[in-house]
């Protein structure tokens, strides 16, 4: 086949793709925005909810990143909920756990400690001061704990690890250091697949041996201490497990792990309500990228226990990553959830799927297909004038129980 034809082919499927998202979606009612609200106050998670999870349409946008905290803050204010979990490192995130306790450092180095870039914002850093500061006045047993359900970064997870045993058994430092220090946050995706496996079973080891030394170790720190460190070195197995497998196979193998660790959480919440945090593409309860996500998961494991939030926009700035660092970009789409708020002095509006789902038009709008934003990490300029590569299909009562939908939203204020 020459190239002129594999082009023409190419093309052809590019166009019939940005057909479907364009013209290929039913008519878009007008629906009764009285039956929604433009604040949470309407905010009413169901009692048999153990799980709350709020997605976010794109990583770098502002009023995503502050609505993680606001979701957050009306579920404490409730006293239905005391652990913020986020898409970031599980290591980094007991760095901030730390600080909001009253550890040393500034909050900005403290978010930079999450991992991953998209965190450096000051949106995060405000969550960060706002929980340390509720922590200074709450009553023994009601402080706010900060955690991370993901695992794609080391060098945190290995400084909590070094720590720990230092204190409590520090022979093992000696013993594990060396083969753990192969990889760090810099060169991990260049590691050889042989001291991948190397890694991976040194961290099991580092779980073993702390449980045949947990006496020691829990007398030294305390039982939190010793419980989260262990749960370090399972999320270097983890990462390990995640990077062994075929760069294709990476997202499916992921997500079962982040799986487990949100349900490891949970398991140390008690009677309270576990907040998780996500792109939308981990918190849908549906598939739309040839795996299960996370939130399809937890659907099949906690049923009507686990209850969703999805975000949209109808303009969606961003900050995407590059190779040198981060650009501001935006896209837009009109979806029957955005035409909504098109032209109306508020910027958003939140509906919950089950109190307008007697309304004709608000039921053809949640039980039929939509097209939604699903901006990742990175995109490229030309990429924002196709929808197939910003864009995903969805049912959304079906992927959600709620919506948070904004005419535009803006990006992240970064720092370095």
């Amino acid at each position: 086949m020459t190239k002129k034809w594999l082009l023409a082919i190419v093309s052809v499927l590019v166009i019939g793709v940005v057909l479907f998202f364009i013209i290929g979606q039913p008519n878009i009612p007008d629906a009764d925005l009285s039956k929604t609200a433009p604040d949470l106050n309407e905010l009413s998670v169901p009692d048999q909810v153990k799980l709350v999870g709020v997605g976010e349409g794109s990583h770098g946008s502002k009023e995503y990143q502050e609505l993680k905290g606001e979701v957050f803050k009306k579920l404490v204010e409730q006293g239905k909920a005391r652990t913020f979990a986020i898409e970031g490192d599980f290591g980094g995130a007991l760095t901030v756990n730390d600080y909001i306790h009253g550890g040393e450092g500034n909050p900005e180095d403290v978010a930079t400690a999450i991992g991953f870039g998209i965190y450096r914002t000051q949106e995060i850093k405000a969550i960060i001061e706002w929980m340390r500061e509720y922590n200074q006045t709450a009553p023994e047993g009601k402080d706010l704990r900060f955690m991370g359900f993901d695992f794609q970064r080391v060098d945190e997870s290995k400084k909590h690890i070094f720590n720990t045993l230092e204190q409590g058994a520090p022979e093992l430092v000696a013993k594990y250091k060396p083969t753990l220090d192969i990889m760090n946050d810099d060169n991990r995706l260049d590691v050889a697949k042989d001291d991948l496996n190397t890694i991976k079973t040194a961290a099991q080891n580092v779980m073993a041996d702390m449980d045949a030394q947990k006496d020691a170790i829990v007398a030294a720190t305390d039982e939190d201490t010793f419980i989260y460190t262990r749960e370090a070195a399972h999320s270097i197995a983890q990462y390990m497990d995640a990077l062994i497998v075929p760069e294709a196979e990476y997202n499916a193998t992921r997500d079962p792990l982040m799986r487990d660790k949100v349900k490891w959480l949970m398991d140390r919440e008690g009677d309270k309500i576990l907040y998780i945090n996500a792109h939308n593409g981990h918190i849908q309860k549906v598939a739309t990228s040839g795996y299960e996500p996370l939130g399809k998961l937890l659907a099949n494991d906690l049923g009507d226990k686990y209850w969703t939030i999805g975000v949209d926009a109808l303009k969606t700035g961003f900050n995407s990553q590059t190779d040198t660092g981060y650009e501001q970009l935006s896209v837009s789409y009109e979806s029957a959830f955005t035409k909504q708020i098109k032209g109306k002095d508020q910027n958003r509006y939140y509906v919950e799927f089950a109190k307008v789902a007697d309304d004709p038009q608000w039921k053809e709008i949640i039980s039929n297909n939509q097209v939604m934003t699903a901006v990742n990490v990175s995109l490229v300029g030309w990429q924002t004038h196709l929808p197939p590569f910003y864009a995903i299909s969805l049912v959304p009562d079906e992927a959600f129980d709620a919506m948070v939908i904004y005419k535009e939203v803006v990006p992240t204020t970064r720092f370095e």
